[in-house]
Parts: C-alpha cells; sequence; structure tokens
C-alpha cells in the first residue's frame, strides 16, 4: 500500500476526511448501537463525576486556598455552582446550532471534551476566585456540548419508542458518577490533597477521550457502506444519500405505534410552508408553539432546580447539622446516588411501558411528602445522620422517575414535527437544536437551583426551604398531568386532587429545625426576675425599698373597674413549668405568655435536656413560699430566650387608702 494510501487511511480511521470511499478501520464495532451509546454514557458520565468530584470539597478549597471566611462560603459556593449553569446556559442553543450544521457529530463533541480537560487544569491549579470562575464556565461549557449531542445521538440512534429505557438506563450508569465523585472527592481530598483529585480527573478525561475518538454515529457508517467503492467526497451533494446511506429518523425507528397515528393528528403537527426567515435557519423555533413541548422544557428546569438544591445544600447542611468534613459530606450524597442508580432503568421503563404523564405526574407527586421529610433530621448523633441518609435515598426514588419524561416528552414531539415536515427540517433534523434548548433550559434550572435553595435556606431554614420546594414539585406534577403525553387520564385526577393538597398541609404542621448553632452548657428556661407590680397584679414592690411585699385580700383598681385579686395567688411554679414546656422543643420561635395576660412575654426555643419533652423542677417550692422568681437550670444545649416588654400595655400600681383593714391599690 502506498504512503498516501495509508495517510488516507489514517484520517479515515480518526474521521478528519471527507472520503467515505475507504472505510476506517474497525467500522462495524465503532458504529455499532451500544458502542454509540456507551461513548454518549461515558461523556455524560465524565461530565457528572468531574462535576461531582468537586461539589463536596468546594467549601473548603474556597477556605483553605482561597482563605475566604466561613461565613463567605455558601454564597461563593452558589456562585462558582451558578457559573458553571450560567455557562451551560448560554452554550447549549450555540452547541444545537453548530452540531446541526456540520457533516458529523464527533468534532464538537471532542470540542466539548477538550473545554472540560482546560478547565479541570485550571480548577485545580487556581488558587484565587477568578480563575475558579473560568474554570467553572469551561466546564459549563463542556457541559452543553456533551448534553445536546449526546441527546440527539441517542435519539437518532434508537428513536423515540426506545429512547425512555435508553435515558433511563444510561441515567443509572452516569448516576454511579454522581455516586461515586463526591465520595471520592471527599476521601482523596482527605487524604492526598488536590494531586490525588486531579489525577483520578485526568484517569477519566483519557478514557472518555478514547471513546469519543472512535466512535462514529450510524448516518455517517451509511455514507461508507453507500459509497461502496465510490468516492463521496461531497456528501452533501449525493442525491442517493439520503435514499441510500442516510435514511431519515422516522424511516429507521417505526415503531408499532406509528401506524395508530391518526392523521388528525399528523395535521396538528404539519407546518405552514409560509415560516420567517428565522424559523427557516432556527428549525426547532416553530415547534414551540405546541404546549407539550413547551411543558417539557419547563418540567426539565424542575427536575434541574431539584438537583441543583441537593448539590448546593448538603454539604453545608451536612457541616452545619453534623459537623462533618468534607470526607463525610461525600458520604451522604451516597443514599441519594445509589437509588437513583437502582430505580433509574425501572424509571425508564416504567415510561416507555405506560407513557411519560403517569411517571412524570407518579415522580414528582412522591416527591412532595419526601421534600417535607427532610425537615425532620436536627443537630444530633448518628440516628439523625442515619434519618437523613435515608431521606436522600427516598428522594434519589423519585429523581430516578423524574429524569426520563422530559426527554423523552421532547423527543416525541419533535418528531412527529420532523415526520410531518421532512423537507422543512432537511435530513439532520432540529434533534441537536432541540436538546440545546432542553440543556439550555436544565442549565438555567441548575443556576436558579442553588441560589434559590441558599436564599430559601438562609432566610426560611432548612426545613422551610425543602417545603418550598415541595409545593413547586406538586405544581409541577398538574403541569404534567393537564400537557405532558396528551389528555389527561381521569384516574390521575382523582389521586392528584385527594393526595396533593393533604401533602403540603402535613408539611405545614410537621415541626422544622433551625439553622442555630447551639452549645452544651447550662440552660435556663425561663427566667422571671422583674416581677413587680406591672407583671403580677399579686406582687408589689413598695417604693424605695428592695423588700417584695404581698398583700392579704388586696382588691386592684383599674381606671373606673375594680376587681378582687384574691392576693396572694396560688403558687405559680406550676403554670411556670407549663409555659416553659411550651417552648418549641423543634427549634422555631414562638411567643409565650404569662399565665394572667400581663405586659410582656418571652420568646424562646428548648433544645434536647429541658426541652418540652420533659421539663422538671430540680425541686418543689413549699406551698407556704411565695415564687417572686423563677430558673431551671439543668446541663444541656444552650437555647437563648428573648423577652419583648409590651410597654403599651404597662401598669403601675400605687397605696391609695385603707378601708375596712383592705389596701387599695390605683393603677
Amino acid at each position: 500500500m502506498a504512503p498516501s494510501s495509508y495517510l488516507l487511511k489514517f484520517k479515515s480511521t480518526i474521521q478528519i476526511s471527507s472520503d467515505y470511499s475507504v472505510r476506517p478501520a474497525g467500522l462495524t464495532w465503532r458504529s455499532n448501537t451500544v458502542f454509540i451509546l456507551s461513548t454518549v454514557a461515558v461523556g455524560l458520565f465524565t461530565d457528572l463525576f468531574l462535576y461531582g468530584l468537586i461539589v463536596p470539597i468546594l467549601p473548603y478549597m474556597l477556605q483553605d486556598r482561597v482563605g475566604l471566611p466561613h461565613d463567605k462560603v455558601q454564597s461563593h459556593v452558589d456562585g462558582l455552582l451558578a457559573a458553571y449553569a450560567g455557562a451551560s446556559l448560554l452554550s447549549s442553543p450555540i452547541a444545537g446550532l453548530v452540531a446541526d450544521r456540520t457533516s458529523t457529530r464527533q468534532a464538537p463533541f471532542l470540542f466539548g471534551l477538550a473545554a472540560l480537560m482546560l478547565a479541570t487544569v485550571l480548577l485545580f491549579l487556581g488558587s484565587n476566585i477568578p480563575v475558579l470562575v473560568v474554570a467553572r464556565l469551561l466546564q459549563g461549557i463542556s457541559a452543553a456540548f456533551v448534553w445536546t449531542i449526546g441527546m440527539a445521538m441517542c435519539l437518532e440512534t434508537v428513536g423515540p419508542e426506545n429512547l425512555g429505557k435508553t435515558i433511563g438506563s444510561i441515567f443509572s450508569f452516569i448516576s454511579v458518577g454522581n455516586l461515586v465523585a463526591p465520595l471520592l472527592g471527599g476521601v482523596l481530598y482527605e487524604k492526598t490533597g488536590y494531586a490525588g483529585v486531579f489525577g483520578i480527573s485526568v484517569a477519566v478525561l483519557a478514557v472518555d477521550f478514547i471513546m469519543r475518538l472512535l466512535v462514529i454515529e450510524e448516518k455517517v457508517a451509511k455514507r461508507y457502506d453507500a459509497a461502496g467503492s465510490h468516492n463521496v467526497s461531497d456528501p452533501e451533494t449525493d442525491p442517493d444519500r439520503a435514499q441510500d446511506g442516510e435514511p431519515a429518523l422516522a424511516a429507521d425507528h417505526q415503531g408499532e405505534e406509528q401506524p395508530l397515528l391518526g392523521k388528525r393528528e399528523d395535521e396538528s403537527f404539519k407546518l405552514s410552508k409560509d415560516q420567517p426567515a428565522l424559523a427557516r435557519k432556527i428549525t426547532i423555533l416553530p415547534c414551540l408553539a405546541n404546549p407539550r413541548l413547551v411543558s417539557a422544557f419547563l418540567v426539565g428546569f424542575i427536575q434541574a432546580v431539584l438537583l441543583g438544591n441537593f448539590d448546593a445544600t448538603i454539604p453545608t447542611t451536612a457541616q452545619e447539622l453534623f459537623g462533618f468534613d468534607s470526607l463525610k459530606a461525600g458520604l451522604l450524597f451516597l443514599p441519594l446516588g445509589a437509588i437513583d442508580m437502582v430505580v433509574g432503568p425501572i424509571g425508564g421503563w416504567f415510561v416507555d411501558r405506560y407513557g411519560v404523564k403517569p411517571g412524570a405526574v407518579l415522580g414528582y407527586t412522591y416527591l412532595v411528602p419526601v421534600l417535607i421529610l427532610l425537615r425532620l433530621p436536627h443537630q444530633g448523633g448518628r440516628d439523625q445522620v442515619f434519618l437523613y441518609g435515608g431521606l436522600l435515598a427516598l428522594c434519589g426514588v423519585g429523581l430516578a422517575f423524574i429524569g426520563a419524561p422530559s426527554l423523552v416528552e421532547a423527543g416525541t414531539v419533535v418528531q412527529k414535527y420532523y415526520e410531518a415536515n421532512p423537507d422543512f427540517f432537511g435530513e439532520q433534523g432540529p434533534y441537536a437544536q432541540l436538546y440545546g434548548l432542553n440543556s439550555m433550559v436544565f442549565s438555567l434550572g441548575l443556576t436558579v437551583g442553588p441560589v434559590l435553595a441558599g436564599g430559601l435556606k438562609q432566610h426560611l431554614g432548612y426545613g422551610n426551604m425543602n417545603l418550598v420546594l415541595a409545593a413547586i414539585s406538586l405544581a409541577t406534577a398538574v403541569l404534567c398531568f393537564l400537557w405532558l403525553g396528551g389528555k389527561p387520564i381521569a384516574p390521575l385526577t382523582v389521586v392528584i386532587i385527594a393526595h396533593g393538597p393533604g401533602a403540603l398541609w402535613a408539611g405545614a404542621i410537621t415541626p422544622f429545625t433551625t439553622s442555630t448553632v447551639v452549645n452544651l452548657g447550662s440552660i435556663a428556661v425561663p427566667q422571671y426576675t422583674e416581677a413587680t407590680a406591672d407583671v403580677w397584679d399579686s406582687e408589689f414592690y413598695l417604693e424605695g425599698s428592695d423588700v417584695w411585699n404581698y398583700v392579704q385580700n388586696c382588691t386592684a383598681v383599674r381606671g373606673d373597674v375594680t376587681s378582687v385579686s384574691n392576693c396572694p395567688v396560688p403558687n405559680y411554679q406550676a403554670v411556670l413549668l407549663d409555659s416553659a414546656r411550651g417552648a418549641s422543643s423543634s427549634g422555631g420561635l414562638r411567643n409565650h405568655s404569662k399565665p394572667n395576660s400581663p405586659i410582656w412575654t418571652y420568646e424562646g426555643q428548648s433544645y434536647g435536656v429541658g426541652s418540652s419533652q420533659g421539663l422538671v423542677a430540680v425541686q418543689d417550692i413549699p406551698q407556704d413560699y411565695k415564687l417572686l422568681s423563677y430558673a431551671y437550670n439543668e446541663t444541656g444545649y444552650l437555647a437563648g430566650v428573648e423577652c419583648e416588654r409590651n410597654t403599651s400595655s404597662a401598669l403601675s400600681f400605687k397605696f391609695s387608702k385603707n378601708v375596712d383593714n383592705v389596701d387599695i391599690w390605683e393603677v
């Protein structure tokens, strides 16, 4: 073989030649469906793996390397997560347009990997915020290309009728990245520092690069088959390619349900011929008039918001509640990812078998009570860690079911448009543009998710933050019920109406924890040390003296109203204990008034020892002693009590006169 032939063979093998007469080495297995899907899966795995590798160690990188104070870490973590998602948001539609205008998907696929490699280097060498931001931006650009092109390759390879279980299986595999990466990142950072984390990143990138370089799309393989011994150097002008070498996706993937589609439904997807110039350049735009497609994008957006919430809040919540370091914080991603990995294929199969509507409604409705229950864990020992991990595992089940419906519905709708308008969309179809938009919307959710979660957590607390997300999930379930997959199914209407509001009501009355940090010490609940005449009408202060004076059978005169107070009142030890027991042991603040509605109340909260579960007095106060003040002390978690004085109702008493041995006191 002449040197030029070797060179041509090499160029064909690495797919930088447009001469389809020379078959590349390994064409059969490189264009096999399994290898194509495996390459896409590895590409998505790499993206999520390197993303997840950083999440649990990001707070510690900002403190150890950049030197940020602790109170500024959460805002910068949210910002770096948002930078990744924002870059992906802006790059996704560009990736879709580029992919649909190139003869193969490989070049933009490799470009995304190059951006990820550069981002990895910057991320592990940078020691200031600007460099870390640039690294996260490059990671976002890479994610836009890999997700846009990867999803388009999946749809073109298996067709919409098999897309659900394909996505479910791929998501199950790539969830290993979500599962292993945070744990591995925490372990490597703890044991080896940045070198170990960087080393595993390079190894994963190398495998991904080899597979992306080798993969050959089915449509490209058919060009070689169609060319045979003929030179097809200009495939764009080959009149036989569309028929022999690159058949339309509709012809490749005629599912069993295709003959059942009526002409009326086909007509609803028919586009008018007088489309504006912009729509002819960006062919996905006319499809956006379909409410099912818009709903699919919105559902994907909410899915990303929920994922961004977990990424942003799990490490910081673990640090606040349990004092976890990066290693232990990474372990908490384990139950979330493990369940998602196992249930993912089941969720995809469910969507293919029963449709996107039941799968989406089931997933989002299921998440409502589970998100609400995330308010239960509080500061404590191993039992609280297990409770938090168990609830995260339950969240993984819901995330597994909501992973496929958005992508499958979007692919199905656009596929119908493509079948009804083949001349308008051309041979490539609008699939890369579709998943470019989908990736953009998903990235917007990843941008909003951490910011929304961080703001809600800071202002409402972790429990109420999840209550808001539960309400959003319920609203999304209703959206899926109304628009995804066609007309609503009657039984699902009954389920949503019957159980949806009840789940939110349960969340409203479920105790929630506070993010306030408390320390072990002596708890005092409560202390009444200012028992003056304007606090208790049975306790009077003699002006100019430090002695408390109790007057028998006194009558209090308040304005024009005279009432007998029967002073002194019975022992107030019991009512004070009851009042203390009423303090919120869950950490929430509430006002507690004294039993006879005096001028001030105390606002307090109790934790652990001395909380509402079992507050008892150290010793009983004898009945013949009158209680001037009360203080309860016991070793436990310190809790602050804030007293609020209502000065508008302040009363003061002064002695007026004595009538028949009865002292008259006036206000």
